[in-house]
């Protein structure tokens, strides 16, 4: 296993935890390039919110920010009863955070990850990191485990949602597995 580049052996483990039995090897190229595309937008969105809050290292604020914008949870996360205003630009939900209050996701951003538990080797994504984006911006290390947990998480969602669309529907895994990692930025 090279410590550059994601394997097929990675790939077939990702499927095995989502419980896919059989993938095309077509779809690891596919997988390859949804892992790498959406390790590029979460740390083009944490460039973002760090740059919103002139600051100069992401930190695990900014990443359960992240999570908070992709997943629409300020309802529930801040406790607030009417329907708040934020479509995704970072300054509006940060003002939302602000008015309503922030609770920690403690279950999201635990700073005693295990990097042994993760599918893809830990290096392969901090390599990543590091060689494209640590010029213009700084990373705490409990950050770097964090960024991996929830590409991690992404992954194994979107393998999952491909195996129950494509049992259900009869359509081949390929043409689902492109749809949703094209389609989901979530």
């Amino acid at each position: 296993m090279s410590n550059n580049s994601i394997s097929e052996q990675i790939i077939i483990r990702l499927a095995r935890k989502a419980g896919i039995i059989y993938l095309p090897k077509s779809t690891y190229g596919i997988i390859k390039k949804g892992i790498y595309d959406k390790l590029q937008d979460i740390i083009n969105n944490l460039d973002k919110i760090v740059k919103n809050r002139e600051g100069t290292t992401i930190t695990l604020e900014d990443l359960e920010l992240l999570y908070l914008m992709n997943h629409h949870l300020y309802k529930e996360a801040f406790g607030h009863n009417e329907k708040l205003w934020c479509d995704g630009h970072i300054s509006q939900c940060v003002d939302n955070m602000t008015i309503c209050g922030r609770k920690k996701i403690n279950e999201y951003s635990s700073k005693n990850i295990n990097t042994s538990n993760f599918i893809i080797p830990h290096t392969i994504i901090k390599n990543y990191i590091k060689f494209y984006y640590l010029s213009k911006l700084h990373v705490r290390k409990n950050v770097f485990k964090n960024i991996h947990l929830y590409l991690e998480n992404y992954i194994h969602h979107v393998l999952i949602k491909s195996n129950m669309i494509h049992k259900e529907n009869k359509i081949q895994i390929t043409n689902v597995l492109e749809s949703l990692l094209n389609t989901n930025n979530n």
